[in-house]
């Protein structure tokens, strides 16, 4: 059998968490990258929960231990290329 991991990893470093049950299946899929070696962010405005408290606490767990917490504004304007400077003559 291949090495799954192992050629995701050859692609890339990075793996980005968002979706439902927060402190389940978000917590779960970010903590098993983290474990992996991958550089972990995790979208907080693309996850959800039934429960608010548990929500916020998962959150603050992962940014504490196993990764980056950020909004979906502030991820992808890391991913989009800086504006070009303006030159004037």
């Amino acid at each position: 059998m291949p090495d799954l991991i192992g050629s995701i990893r050859s692609a890339c470093a990075s793996a980005h968490a968002q979706g439902a049950t927060t402190q389940v299946c978000v917590e779960t899929t970010a903590r098993d990258a983290f474990m992996r070696d991958f550089q972990v962010t995790v979208l907080s405005d693309c996850t959800a929960s039934f429960d608010r408290g548990m929500h916020d606490a998962s959150l603050r767990a992962l940014s504490i231990h196993f990764g980056r917490v950020m909004d979906s504004t502030d991820f992808f304007r890391l991913l989009s290329p800086a504006e070009p400077a303006l030159v004037t003559t």
